[in-house]
């Protein structure tokens, strides 16, 4: 039985693709870890060369080497004899990489043994390296909760998503021994040195299976983790360190790391998490699922009768004056919420618009978007007192029109509540986010956490499936948000031309005919399109875009069964046939 050291840290390389060259360069960064740092230090890595043979590097028996020769070949050292106790391959679908069965014969005798599958190659790394604390690090290409492309192997196409990788580590984790309270054990750090990995969802999937989780909610470059600086502290303290303390001092290096390379272009973004706290009442998630609820109130305030609203559902409009059995209260009552809900989906746009985004505009951070929110409610209002809707008497904002006093008691009354929302979130993002850096022009809005929230039906309906079946969804408040908002949201074709030659008639629109209407159509995107590996780890975010991801970044809600034949003649902008 090995020694029991402080921590063994664990990197499971998946470079089966553009990376290959600088997880290289990221191993050779390992190098130096010597006995005395009371640390194991262990490496799995794939490459893309279709002779190489997948490397097992275990750098806690490497000796300390000086900066001289750090160019020299033999510094990755192989340690294939670690694999002499090889695992059957499995038959779970859900794994990183092909089993010898699925290989032809020709690669099969080109390889010094499998490629050992994530479930197989961290119980083999735990028994054989046994330690305190754990960490493990997982390197290649993600796409936070998109699941296209996590840990892709380029030979089999195989590759994970959030909730396969949840499962393999909880059947994992499931055959350890307990921890000292009898609970099953949890990794102490997971890391994602890939894109994207800094969503909430990410998070609340990962919870189960790890306490402190270290994540970028933006692109990285391709050169991924800095190693020999992210993991300095742990040697110079000889492991002596606990793992947030860690996570902490993990951030603080790679963004120190990065600044030198901002002047170039370069921006990244890493957060340290505390997944612990997503267990409690008053946690983060609690509070983003109060603020879903409290949009899909207004955004389902009533405003016509039930079959007019009914009809509105499948794209007919939700015009209270169509409606001969309304009283004059309803109407008055309806056209004030219709004015109150076209007044939030306004802000939200706006404020979504002006937001730190990431994972093609598709994810806002949490706190900057709640703060947009905010900021634009009081635009509003600072509007209405200079043009005389709301007039300011005393300290008093009250206008002589009833309607008008009405809406604003009725958003002021929204707006505490919201405001105590956004008190709570920044508070338990403070829990959540342990540390957060960023540095570059791109991210510098970035607050440590993103969420989900598509600017159009195709990109919801694109990533609905996957996404509705993530942990973070088992309360649906914020899946059923952000299918009610992009459906209000979709610009709906017009039974009537918009204008015609007499342009008064633009001002004779009724308010429900100009106003974001829930409009019908059919579901499509959710198919997967295409399936050539972009670069998901490419600087700034920018790079090849196969047609998933052309489809998925569009910021314009159009219906997307746009299967009609359209024409235009003289007397409007657009007749449908």
């Amino acid at each position: 039985m090995a020694e029991k050291k402080e921590w063994t840290i664990m990197v499971y390389m998946a470079g089966d693709n553009n990376l290959s060259e600088d997880m290289i360069t990221a191993l050779k960064g390992m190098m130096g870890f010597g006995e005395s740092a009371n640390i194991n230090l262990v490496a799995l890595y794939d490459g893309c060369y279709p002779f190489a043979p997948i490397k097992f590097y275990n750098f806690t028996k490497t000796a300390l080497r000086t900066s001289a020769r750090r160019g020299n070949r033999d510094l990755l050292d192989d340690f294939q004899d670690e694999l002499e106790e090889k695992t059957p391959p499995s038959t779970d679908a859900a794994r990183i990489s092909a089993t010898d069965a699925e290989k032809t014969p020709e690669t099969k005798s080109v390889l010094n043994h499998e490629l050992l599958k994530l479930e197989h190659f961290v119980p083999l790394v735990m028994k054989k390296f046994p330690a305190e604390k754990y960490a493990l690090i997982l390197s290649g290409h993600s796409d936070g909760v998109i699941g296209r492309r996590l840990l892709p192997d380029g030979d089999t196409d195989v590759k994970l998503n959030l909730i396969s990788l949840r499962k393999i580590m909880e059947r994992v984790l499931g055959k350890l021994e307990k921890d000292k309270n009898g609970k099953r054990r949890k990794f102490d750090i997971i890391g994602f040195d890939g894109c994207l990995m800094g969503m909430i969802e990410v998070g609340f999937e990962m919870r189960s299976i790890a306490k402190y989780m270290v994540a970028s909610q933006g692109n990285i470059p391709t050169s991924g983790w800095v190693y020999e600086d992210m993991l300095a502290e742990l040697i110079s303290k000889e492991g002596k360190i606990e793992p947030k303390e860690l996570v902490i001092s993990m951030v603080d290096s790679y963004v120190d790391y990065n600044e030198d390379f901002a002047i170039g272009g370069r921006s990244v973004n890493i957060s340290a998490c505390d997944l612990q706290t997503l267990y409690g009442a008053d946690s983060i998630y609690q509070q983003i699922l109060r603020l879903a609820r409290l949009f899909l109130d207004i955004l389902n305030l009533p405003v016509s009768l039930e079959k007019a609203k009914e009809n509105s559902e499948n794209g007919n409009g939700d015009s209270a004056a169509k409606d001969p059995e309304l009283t004059d209260e309803q109407k008055r009552t309806f056209a004030e919420n219709l004015v109150i809900r076209e007044k939030f989906i306004d802000w939200m746009i706006l404020s979504h618009y002006r937001s730190q985004t990431f994972m093609h505009s598709q994810a806002v951070d949490v706190i900057d978007f709640t703060y947009n929110i905010l900021l634009h409610f009081r635009k509003w209002q600072a509007e209405n007192e200079i043009i005389g809707t709301i007039r300011t008497e005393g300290g008093n904002k009250k206008s002589t029109n009833r309607t008008v006093n009405k809406i604003q008691d009725r958003i002021e009354e929204i707006f505490t509540e919201f405001i105590n929302i956004n008190e709570s979130i920044r508070k338990e993002n403070q829990a959540y986010i342990l540390r957060s850096c960023s540095i570059g022009a791109e991210y510098q809005f970035s607050q440590g956490v993103s969420l989900f929230l598509p600017w159009s039906r195709m990109a919801y309906n694109m990533l609905k499936n996957r996404y509705s079946q993530l942990n973070f969804n088992d309360d649906e408040a914020w899946l059923n948000f952000i299918d009610k908002l992009t459906a209000l949201t979709m610009r709906a074709f017009h039974e009537e031309p918009l204008f015609n030659e007499n342009i008064s008639s633009l001002y004779d629109l009724p308010f429900s005919k100009i106003s974001h209407r829930e409009v019908g159509g059919r579901e499509v995107g959710g198919r997967e399109v295409g399936g050539r590996e972009v670069g998901g780890r490419e600087v700034g975010g920018r790079g090849i875009s196969d047609e998933f991801y052309f489809y998925f970044s569009q910021f314009r809600n159009y219906r997307p069964d746009v299967f009609k034949k359209v024409y235009v003649d003289r007397d409007s902008f657009i007749k449908n046939t």
